[in-house]
């Protein structure tokens, strides 16, 4: 993005309030939040639930101020009583698209993307959290 375009995108964002657009379902959960400034693409979030209304698969995509958008998804997995029991942030998964949750959880994004994945032990009060590229293991106690 040139020097002029960034100009002109700050004073477009100090000129119009930003707005943000809500999509639901029909059980009024969020599916879809847009956030733009006057003309301007800012953020957009989107959410697929499973049939008990937890949310399964999330996509982020942020306006970068270099020209383009960064896209990035998050998959969970409930047990039966609809504790979340493992999260994977899959962050760009390498730059390869995903439009919904894999059936299983892998232990992070594909290859050269940064990412995280938590597994969380209901009752224990341990999460054990495996980040990438770094490959080092923590656990974390959760209250």
């Amino acid at each position: 993005m040139s020097s002029t375009d960034r100009r002109k995108r700050r004073r477009e964002l100090r000129q119009h309030p930003g707005r943000t657009t809500t999509t639901t379902d029909d059980a009024g959960r969020v599916t879809l939040q847009t956030t733009s400034v006057g003309s301007t693409f800012i953020s957009s979030t989107a959410t697929i639930y499973d049939g008990d209304g937890n949310a399964i698969f999330i996509t982020n995509t942020v306006s970068q101020p270099s020209g383009g958008n960064r896209v990035t998804y998050t998959g969970n997995w409930y047990n039966t009583d609809d504790q979340l029991v493992t999260s994977v942030n899959y962050g760009t998964n390498g730059g390869t698209s995903m439009t919904s949750r894999p059936d299983t959880a892998r232990a992070g994004p594909r290859r050269g993307g940064a990412g995280s994945h938590h597994l969380y032990l209901h009752g224990r009060g341990l999460r054990r959290q495996h980040d990438r590229p770094a490959q080092h293991h923590h656990d974390k106690h959760v209250r």
